[in-house]
Formats: structure tokens, C-alpha cells, sequence
């Protein structure tokens, strides 16, 4: 049994969430022709490999199947400037951002230390190895 999914309505969701006016403008920016977006619509088929290359912010469960929130985790990461600060919009993002930075901080710390201690047992047993 197979699901059919509305790939046309997916193309239309995107092109409203870009807030493209026209399928030439929506075309131009994934970079094809006018014809083989409007082939798309009728035959009810995307190439998902292109749209994700030129929309990665979007849900690949959501892009696959029509199904669940279209935006990953509802942001939408609009660029990465000189000094890889990544400016994101989103509901509620700055906190999770914030959190998320205390938390892989804290996974480095550990990950540091325990480095630390593997680098001492090392060392020990290369001394152990010359004295032999």
C-alpha cells in the first residue's frame, strides 16, 4: 500500500514560506526553468535533492512526506557571518540556542578532561614500556 503524497502543495508551501510572488520567481531561485517547475506541479513529483540543497532549513521528515512541521525545529537559519555567529529566526530560539551552547560547552569540558586522563595513562605505560 502506498501513500500519496501532494508534492505540488509541498512546492506550494515552500514557495509561500519564500514568499515568491510568481512559479517563474520560485524556478529562478532553484535554479531551473519555468516548464520543469510546472512539470513538477502537474506530474506531482520535485527533485527533493535540489530543494533541500537550496531550502536545508526545511524538515526532511516534512519534505519527504507532507507530514509534521515544515521548518526544522520552526527556525529558519538566515546566514552565518565572518565570525560563524549564526543568525537564526525562530519562536523562542535565543534561550535554545543559549542552551545549547551550555550544554556542547560543558560536553567539551568533559570530553577535555577526560582526554586529559587517557593522555597521563599513556604516558605511564610508555614509561612502563621503556623501562623494561
Amino acid at each position: 500500500m502506498s501513500i500519496k503524497i501532494d508534492k505540488s502543495l509541498i512546492l506550494s508551501k515552500i514557495k509561500s514560506e519564500k514568499k515568491f510572488k510568481s512559479d517563474a520567481e520560485f524556478a529562478r531561485f532553484l535554479g531551473i526553468k519555468p516548464q520543469t517547475l510546472a512539470s513538477w506541479h502537474s506530474r506531482n513529483t520535485f527533485d527533493i535533492e535540489l530543494i533541500y540543497a537550496k531550502c536545508n532549513y526545511l524538515n526532511p521528515h516534512w519534505l519527504l512526506t507532507g507530514e509534521g512541521e515544515m521548518l526544522n525545529n520552526g527556525n529558519i537559519i538566515n546566514n552565518v557571518n565572518s565570525d560563524n555567529n549564526i543568525n537564526i529566526q525562530g519562536k523562542g530560539n535565543k534561550s535554545r540556542v543559549n542552551n545549547a551552547n551550555s550544554e556542547l560547552l560543558e560536553l567539551i569540558k568533559k570530553k577535555d578532561e577526560q582526554i586529559a586522563e587517557k593522555d597521563k595513562q599513556i604516558e605511564s605505560l610508555l614509561e612502563i614500556i621503556k623501562n623494561k
